[in-house]
């Protein structure tokens, strides 16, 4: 497993570098246009859980694009790796990824709220900032909650990559992403109009465990890209 997790981060190296800086610079546009102050730090928690979804998710799916077109998973093959390292190491690598940009997403938002708090006592038209303990927290949590969704996606992405190739299942990857969206606006609506807004009410409080959901479905599609790549003819 050790051994696939070199392999991916060697894969992903030259798009890296690239990756963090576009959805860096997306994510310090969306701060410097967004007028906040102490009592609204929107910007900054969108921010956050833009460079924790974006990043790792795209450089996930450049490493199955890249293994997919240059031939590698079939040379991988040949080598000492069994199919159970390749896909066990293929998910160590997305937790890694997602986890290591989760902590660099907070350090970075926490010293760009540093710097607008800064320079708000210079630039008083720029707003009030103060890093308070609460900003902090909701920094944090909308780092981690963007982490989930990446976990959430990677659980639907990987089983279809370690199946198909990453070619014919990007197809497979954009049907589910639209049906999910399409099955979910549905499921609101119903929830709406049969039980009014209680259900929701009551959902809001679970609002905390609900991320933990993406956690769950990255794990629960373990064993079935294990059953899928195993299947997979090379």
């Amino acid at each position: 497993m050790k051994t696939m997790i070199i392999s991916d981060i060697a894969l992903m190296k030259p798009q890296l570098r690239s990756s963090i800086l576009i959805y860096l610079l997306v994510a310090l546009f969306m701060i410097a246009i967004t007028r906040n102050n102490s009592a609204d730090d929107m910007a900054f928690r969108i921010a956050a859980t833009i460079l924790t979804v974006m990043i790792p998710y795209t450089l996930m799916y450049t490493i199955a694009d890249i293994e997919d077109k240059s031939g590698w998973s079939q040379l991988r093959a040949t080598l000492p790796i069994s199919r159970k390292e390749t896909v066990l190491g293929r998910y160590a690598t997305a937790a890694l990824v997602s986890f290591a940009t989760m902590i660099g997403t907070i350090v970075v938002i926490t010293v760009c709220y540093l710097i607008m708090q800064g320079l708000s006592g210079i630039f008083t038209s720029l707003g009030q900032y103060r890093l308070s303990g609460e900003a902090f927290g909701r920094i944090v949590t909308s780092s981690f909650c963007g982490t989930c969704v990446t976990l959430f996606l990677c659980g639907i992405m990987l089983p279809l990559a370690m199946k198909f190739g990453m070619t014919k299942a990007a197809r497979y990857i954009t049907l589910a992403f639209i049906l999910f969206i399409i099955l979910g606006t549905m499921l609101v609506s119903f929830i709406q109009s049969h039980f009014g807004f209680r259900l929701v009410t009551a959902l809001d409080s679970l609002s905390s465990v609900i991320p933990f959901a993406g956690i769950l479905v990255f794990l629960a599609s373990i064993p079935l890209s294990l059953y899928l790549y195993r299947t997979r003819e090379l």
